[in-house]
């Protein structure tokens, strides 16, 4: 009788499937569900130069609780830099993004011997496109009330 019970073989649980996947550098890739609540494109900014290097920011609402950014850096249609976290409030939305910007954009130097007028004045319209975007993200966020999270 035991037997039986001993050599049953347990049926495995489903493994969960997930709408995103965002793979990222030096880390595992970040899975999760959810919505696409913003979306910035770099490169559709004014001010924007053709050819120069931008950032794609993404806002998703996760199905679970809380939030999942995404900052992406372009150097053509690919991107080569990908980072991508999830946040608990809405306020971490927005320290995600700006934290990304000092802690992160190393990571991205357009060129590290770029020692150029040109070189010097493609990173300004970078950083300038960058902080224009950290505004649109600001200005998204300032429209729900602290608590009440995105819609």
């Amino acid at each position: 009788m035991f037997t039986k019970i001993w050599k049953r073989t347990a049926e495995a649980g489903a493994a969960e499937e997930f709408e995103f996947t965002v793979q990222r550098q030096n880390r595992d890739p970040l899975r999760f569900n959810g919505q696409l609540q913003f979306e910035s494109l770099g490169d559709q900014l004014t001010g924007y130069s053709p050819g120069d290097p931008y950032h794609t920011m993404r806002i998703y609402k996760m199905s679970s609780a809380g939030y999942a950014v995404i900052v992406e850096f372009h150097r053509d249609q690919t991107a080569t830099f990908v980072e991508a976290a999830t946040v608990d409030t809405v306020a971490d939305v927005d320290d995600f993004f700006c934290l990304h910007a000092g802690d992160y954009f190393h990571h991205m130097v357009l060129d590290p011997d770029g020692e150029t007028e040109q070189d010097k004045q493609v990173e300004q319209r970078v950083l300038k496109c960058y902080d224009r975007q950290l505004l649109d993200v600001s200005k998204h966020l300032s429209q729900y009330a602290p608590g009440v999270g995105l819609l």
